[in-house]
């Protein structure tokens, strides 16, 4: 409940907070001293209007600009967060990103564009999870504050007004200037009428998938007559590219400005990533499986300390596929059937899985997705070594584990190219099987290697584990990270619960006596009853299940001299 609740609350801020602490959310939206506030500009439009003109021109304002090299030099280009179509330039703006201009003319940007969002509650799916979005708001824009806002919240078209005069004609646009696209585009707009103008870009919401502040920026430009597109521009704003810098399109069809600029800036969240994936330009779920990750428990790996900094290069989507054929399990004198399913795990919801559906038998596939722009495995993965395994940290003996000794369930090194059929099986794959009533957590945890690993040097778990468990005991997973130089780049996991699968595959292995396993269940008896059983049978059965008891009780000394059993 504690991590749910902590996720809950990392949404809630992520939605409503910018990064960095530059700008805050008020309902009005413009904050009240800003010199665009609506009682500032109408005393004094021009320290508004001069002030929206300095940050456009503002190199060290947006994560394109003089922050870049520093953040990003030395790291793949392609790299979700640090992907730039023009990553050359050193101190980027938003002038010279869409005008090729450092400078705009004061004499010319004359107009303050308003610009109100409205958001309603609504849901979508994404990275696996149904997300709910529960807020009503409206927010006005004002450059000058910083106001960050997510995809999800300025997906509907806002309101827009500039005071114009019915005879003059207006260019409209919103372009993504990180990315360079065109996210609307209206011509022949008469004075401030927009209904009246011609759409050739449909409004298409900023759909920012990265952890950039991205801004999105409204630019108004005045016409000096009826404006018709060529082939060429038709071409490109139908395909939303403007790589070709603005400044052409401007002087080819005699357009006057910016006469008004505003943007919003926009943190990625989960519904741009699905989009993103979807369309095959990024899929940046990992990111927001390392949010969540924030909210676990885990104290088997190294401290806080790298445990933070590892969540900032968790780039992997590790996305695990459980398919399950149809089994029926007779347990306790009842038959239970689990039908056949293909489920994927939903770590942002904590999904329970049914132990059947993730039984030893079951297909696993692990598909690994780098958060990346125009995802390539080929190239993602080139070059790069991995380590794959599963822990239960929530093993009820400290024979077989606990929070900081987890009991290892899969171990996989030196996978390459990103199939994790490729590397080397240290510890094949066992399903979760809780032999307590409490839920038990586990973890698929993905590491980068810096060179390859002996196999038969990474036996890391108690020297006294049972032979049937030997190497999965008590695994010191921080030890391992730590003598073998392994970065945390990927990670998810699952929830699961003891059931009539686990407790009969229990009783079958010997390892709980079927009387005690099975007493108080409904229809139970010993042996299973195809008529009413006579006093003297019922005296047998519970001599036999003394003599069980016994027996399963030496057979777990045997095993383990510590009397558990595995999560």
């Amino acid at each position: 409940m504690k991590s749910r609740a902590l996720c809950v609350l990392l949404a809630v801020c992520f939605a409503v907070v910018p990064v960095g602490g530059i700008g805050l959310y008020n309902n009005g939206g413009m904050e009240p001293s800003s010199p665009c506030g609506q009682s500032a500009r109408s005393e004094d439009l021009p320290t508004c209007l001069q002030a929206i003109r300095k940050r456009a021109e503002d190199p060290s304002l947006f994560w394109f600009g003089n922050s870049y090299s520093a953040r990003c030099g030395g790291r793949d280009p392609f790299l979700a967060d640090c992907y730039n179509p023009r990553h050359s330039s050193a101190s980027d703006s938003v002038a010279t990103r869409i005008f090729s201009r450092r400078e705009l003319d004061p004499q010319v940007l004359d107009t303050f564009l308003e610009v109100t969002y409205t958001t309603q509650p609504g849901s979508y799916k994404a990275c696996e999870h149904q997300f709910t979005y529960n807020q009503s708001k409206e927010v006005t824009l004002d450059p000058l504050s910083m106001t960050v806002m997510t995809p999800y919240e300025v997906r509907a078209q806002p309101r827009m007004w500039w005071p114009a005069e019915e005879d003059t004609l207006h260019t409209l646009l919103l372009v993504d200037v990180g990315y360079f696209t065109v996210k609307a585009l209206q011509l022949n707009i008469p004075g401030n009428n927009m209904t009246a103008g011609q759409t050739v870009v449909q409004y298409e919401g900023p759909l920012n998938p990265t952890r950039n502040n991205n801004p999105y920026v409204f630019v108004l430009l005045r016409q000096s007559g009826p404006v018709t597109l060529s082939d060429r521009w038709q071409q490109v704003f139908t395909q939303r590219d403007v790589h070709t810098e603005l400044g052409d399109f401007m002087e080819e069809h005699s357009l006057k400005g910016p006469v008004a600029l505003s943007w919003v800036l926009v943190y990625g969240d989960a519904y741009a990533a699905e989009v993103a994936r979807v369309r095959g330009q990024m899929n940046t779920c990992a990111h927001f499986v390392a949010e969540a990750f924030q909210g676990e428990d885990v104290q088997f790996i190294p401290n806080r300390t790298y445990y933070g900094h590892a969540l900032q290069q968790i780039q992997v989507y590790v996305n695990v596929t459980f398919e399950a054929s149809h089994l029926a399990v007779n347990s306790c004198c009842s038959v239970y059937t689990f039908p056949a399913r293909t489920m994927n795990l939903n770590p942002l919801g904590d999904a329970t899985v049914m132990p059947a559906h993730a039984r030893n038998e079951a297909t696993v596939y692990v598909t690994l997705h780098m958060a990346t722009a125009l995802p390539n495995t080929q190239r993602d993965f080139k070059d790069k070594t991995l380590t794959l395994m599963m822990v239960d940290p929530h093993v009820p003996s400290e024979a077989f584990g606990n929070l900081r000794l987890p009991f290892a369930h899969w171990l996989v090194v030196n996978i390459r190219g990103g199939d994790v059929a490729s590397g080397n099986v240290v510890q094949s794959y066992m399903g979760p099987a809780p032999p307590d009533p409490h839920p038990h957590r586990y973890y698929f945890l993905l590491f980068l290697q810096p060179r390859d690993l002996d196999p038969a040097r990474m036996d890391y778990s108690a020297c006294n584990c049972s032979w049937a468990f030997r190497g999965r005991c008590r695994f010191d997973v921080m030890t391992m990270v730590r003598e073998q130089g392994l970065e945390l780049v990927g990670v998810t996991w699952m929830e699961a619960r003891h059931d009539a699968f686990v407790r009969q595959l229990y009783v079958q292995a010997g390892l709980t006596p079927r009387c005690s396993a099975c007493h108080g269940l409904p229809g139970y008896a010993d042996p299973c009853p195809t008529r009413p059983a006579s006093s003297a049978r019922a005296l047998c059965a519970t001599g036999m299940c003394v003599l069980s008891v016994c027996l399963g009780a030496l057979l777990r000394l045997v095993l383990s001299g510590a009397g558990a059993f595995r999560g």
